[in-house]
Protein backbone atom coordinates (compact mmCIF):
# COMPACT_ATOMS: atom_id res chain seq x y z
CA UNK A 1 0.00 0.00 0.00
CA UNK A 2 1.57 3.49 -0.95
CA UNK A 3 -0.08 6.10 1.71
CA UNK A 4 -0.15 9.82 1.47
CA UNK A 5 -2.11 12.86 2.76
CA UNK A 6 -2.80 15.70 1.36
CA UNK A 7 -4.61 19.36 2.28
CA UNK A 8 -8.36 19.21 1.76
CA UNK A 9 -8.52 23.08 1.22
CA UNK A 10 -6.31 22.04 -1.93
CA UNK A 11 -8.79 20.29 -3.74
CA UNK A 12 -11.87 22.59 -4.00
CA UNK A 13 -14.23 22.14 -7.17
CA UNK A 14 -14.65 19.15 -8.95
CA UNK A 15 -11.92 19.91 -11.20
CA UNK A 16 -9.38 19.47 -8.77
CA UNK A 17 -10.59 16.82 -7.48
CA UNK A 18 -11.24 14.94 -10.75
CA UNK A 19 -7.27 15.95 -11.07
CA UNK A 20 -6.05 14.52 -7.95
CA UNK A 21 -8.26 10.79 -8.42
CA UNK A 22 -6.99 10.67 -11.69
CA UNK A 23 -3.31 10.99 -10.40
CA UNK A 24 -3.93 8.53 -7.70
CA UNK A 25 -5.48 6.09 -10.26
CA UNK A 26 -2.74 6.73 -12.76
CA UNK A 27 0.16 6.19 -9.83
CA UNK A 28 -1.78 2.89 -8.37
CA UNK A 29 -2.28 1.59 -12.23
CA UNK A 30 1.66 1.74 -13.05
CA UNK A 31 2.25 0.19 -9.60
CA UNK A 32 0.02 -2.21 -9.18
CA UNK A 33 -1.01 -0.96 -5.82
CA UNK A 34 -3.39 0.22 -3.50
CA UNK A 35 -3.06 4.20 -3.13
CA UNK A 36 -4.87 5.35 -0.25
CA UNK A 37 -5.44 9.24 0.44
CA UNK A 38 -5.95 10.26 4.27
CA UNK A 39 -6.74 14.20 5.41
CA UNK A 40 -3.73 16.02 6.13
CA UNK A 41 -2.00 15.01 9.05
CA UNK A 42 -4.44 11.89 10.43
CA UNK A 43 -2.76 8.86 8.23
CA UNK A 44 -2.31 7.20 11.98
CA UNK A 45 -5.84 7.79 13.62
CA UNK A 46 -8.71 7.53 11.12
CA UNK A 47 -9.26 5.63 7.84
CA UNK A 48 -8.30 6.78 4.28
CA UNK A 49 -10.68 9.40 2.71
CA UNK A 50 -10.21 8.22 -1.14
CA UNK A 51 -8.17 4.87 -2.15
CA UNK A 52 -7.24 4.01 -5.46
CA UNK A 53 -8.63 0.48 -5.71
CA UNK A 54 -6.56 -2.38 -8.24
CA UNK A 55 -9.17 -4.76 -8.30
CA UNK A 56 -11.91 -2.37 -9.06
CA UNK A 57 -9.65 0.04 -11.26
CA UNK A 58 -11.10 3.22 -9.47
CA UNK A 59 -10.89 5.43 -6.99
CA UNK A 60 -13.63 5.11 -4.39
CA UNK A 61 -14.97 7.36 -1.56
CA UNK A 62 -14.16 5.50 2.14
CA UNK A 63 -14.81 8.98 4.37
CA UNK A 64 -17.30 8.44 7.46
CA UNK A 65 -17.99 10.83 9.91
CA UNK A 66 -15.04 10.63 12.82
CA UNK A 67 -18.17 10.62 15.03
CA UNK A 68 -19.55 7.04 13.96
Amino acid sequence: MIVGDASLHELQGQERLDDFCGILRRLGQQLGKRVAMYAEGCYDAYPPMLAYEVAQDRVVFLARSWRD
